[in-house]
């Protein structure tokens, strides 16, 4: 009796053991493993995706609140990898991705909205490298982009949709740079330009479609500055050398005339809102007479006097309302003489003394009220000798010695009742030792 007990109570046993052994991996899978969601604020299903140990494995999905499917990811070790697919609210297809690691990796495509390719990027370690195809939606190719470490670099083509040439352009690190080309669609050349750094440079060639030329354009730094016009007969029609471009929404943008390829003339610059922006006179090239600026609230910001191209005179700077806040004079392109500054009810600021471009002698600054502010002495640009401070009611609140533009000597500080506040000593610029003072007199510990 007792073996059959001990025989059945092993048997249980066993079976207790296969049945928690069989259990127990599907138990530790479903931890290791689940699928996690997230959603709208109006309980719409937002996201997706399997999960193992808190990073996302395989299959990953977004979507639209309307239910729509958006996005589909498949990841390994919570990185891209394989084929992403995204697509627009009426569940057409509009981007393929190809992920390896995390990364971008080989062809793309992107689709129009009806369905067809629009465009084949590729990718190495993440970066557009190579020819990028663009179609049309009839299949034909529409443009070969060649990039190099993500920028458009060398030849790139765009075509008719019949497949000839339409433009040829050469670039450098993204910028136009070299000859470019378009085409009429039998193939005969419409268009002749040259870039330097992604502005037009030198002659631009425009063609009539026999081949002839209409108009030859000279382009400095981007700047037309003269047109030759031909007629059907290949006959000289007339020479411009003055000019209007205009903002995209055909606001004009400035106005400016040249004479044997130097400007010459009125110039005139406008802000898009149609104020005017600068107004300059040029002579062979260069300023002549006074040159305005102005904000763009329509109130004159500066007015420089130029002569030969150098200023010359009592040049004024005013603020965006119009009042005066500076004065400068002018010899030879150089400040020279008093500046002044000044304070919008146009009392004076401030008064330097120049003299070949620099600061030297006295220079004063003052309050709103008259009182001086401060006064020190430059010498060769920078400050030399003594510099005071006054508080508003003319007392003296700090005084220093400066060397070559440096403090050296004596640095002291006073409180508005009289006291001193706080005395220096300094070497070449640097502190050497310090005392200071409550507003009684009283030394405080350092």
């Amino acid at each position: 009796m007792k073996t059959s007990n001990i025989i059945k109570f092993s048997i249980y046993h066993l079976l207790i053991c296969l049945i928690f052994a069989a259990f127990y991996p599907v138990s530790a899978q479903e931890k290791e493993y689940d699928i996690k969601k997230t959603y709208y604020p109006s309980g719409k299903l937002k996201t997706e995706g399997a999960y193992h140990y808190d990073k996302r494995e395989g299959t990953y999905r977004e979507y639209y609140e309307s239910g729509q499917l958006w996005k589909l990811w498949y990841f390994h070790d919570d990185k891209e990898d394989g084929t992403s697919q995204w697509y627009l609210e009426n569940g057409r297809l509009t981007m393929e991705w190809n992920y390896s690691n995390g990364k971008l990796e080989g062809p793309s495509k992107w689709y129009y909205e009806t369905g067809e390719v629009w465009a084949e990027p590729n990718y190495i370690n993440n970066i557009q490298e190579g020819i990028t195809k663009t179609y049309y939606k009839s299949g034909n190719v529409m443009g070969l982009w060649n990039y190099h470490n993500g920028i458009l670099n060398g030849l790139s083509r765009t075509f008719f949709d019949g497949g000839s040439v339409e433009v040829e352009k050469y670039y450098v690190d993204g910028k136009l740079e070299g000859p470019s080309r378009t085409y009429f669609e039998n193939g005969k050349v419409a268009l002749e330009a040259n870039y330097k750094n992604d502005k037009l440079e030198g002659t631009s060639k425009l063609f009539y479609i026999d081949g002839s030329v209409k108009v030859i354009d000279t382009y400095e730094n981007g700047q037309i500055i003269k047109r030759v016009r031909y007629g059907i007969d290949n006959k000289f029609a007339k020479v411009e050398e003055s000019f209007k471009d205009y903002y995209d929404d055909g606001i004009l943008k400035s106005e400016i005339s040249f004479k044997d390829g130097k400007k010459n003339g009125p110039e005139k610059n406008y802000y898009n809102s149609g104020y005017i922006k600068t107004d300059f006179n040029y002579v062979n090239g260069n300023p002549e007479g006074v040159c305005k600026t102005y904000h763009d609230s329509g109130y004159v910001k500066t007015v420089t006097p130029y002569e030969s191209g150098l200023k010359k005179g009592t040049a004024y700077e005013y603020d965006s309302l119009g009042r005066e806040i500076a004065e400068t004079n002018y010899y030879k392109d150089v400040i020279q003489g008093i500046a002044k500054t000044f304070y919008p009810d146009g009392s004076l600021k401030s008064e330097t003394n120049f003299s070949d471009g620099k600061p030297e002698g006295k220079a004063r600054g003052f309050y709103q009220n008259g009182k001086l502010a401060y006064e020190e002495d430059y010498r060769n640009g920078v400050t030399d000798g003594v510099k005071t401070w006054y508080f508003p009611n003319g007392e003296v609140s700090q005084y220093a010695y400066y060397r070559n533009g440096q403090i050296d000597g004596a640095y002291v500080s006073y409180y508005q009742n009289g006291f001193v506040k706080s005395e220096a000593r300094y070497e070449n610029g640097k502190l050497l030792s310090e005392r200071v003072y409550d507003e009684k007199g009283r030394a405080l510990k350092n």
